[in-house]
């Protein structure tokens, strides 16, 4: 099945990824997500592919990246949209390998970036840590 076939349009695929990842936090440890990543990416993915997300991660790293807690968000909307992918793989929705993989790496990208950014603010890493472990 194609993921058009699954979904209406973009901005239904992005509510619904952007609905399943906070579904997931409220399961997990009631975190309330402060911003529509998850969404952003999701709707980048649909119109624009790889290429798109690209795009939408270095906007909104550029807009997010000097905030600590926005920038911890943003890694983990990145790493739940890798594990959504993959969910969508398991529920028989085509091409999401490629997505799988590029979110993943994606997710490792960001997180460097983070400690690179952080490394010698022990608030921020000690609230990465524990948002992210």
């Amino acid at each position: 099945m194609k993921l058009n076939e699954h979904f209406k349009n973009a901005a239904s695929y992005g509510a619904g990824m952007q609905a399943w990842v906070q579904k997931y936090f409220d399961s997990v440890g009631n975190y309330k997500m402060k911003h529509s990543f998850v969404e952003a990416f999701a709707i980048a993915d649909w119109v624009s592919g790889i290429k798109g997300i690209r795009e939408t991660y270095n906007k909104l790293l550029k807009e997010y990246g000097n905030d600590y807690k926005d920038f911890t968000e943003l890694v983990m909307a990145i790493n739940m949209l890798s594990w959504g992918n993959d969910q969508l793989r398991k529920q028989d929705i085509e091409g999401r390998e490629e997505y799988i993989q590029y979110y993943s790496e994606l997710y490792y990208e960001a997180m460097d970036a983070f400690y690179n950014k952080f490394e010698n603010n022990s608030e921020a890493c000690d609230y990465f840590f524990e948002m992210t472990d």
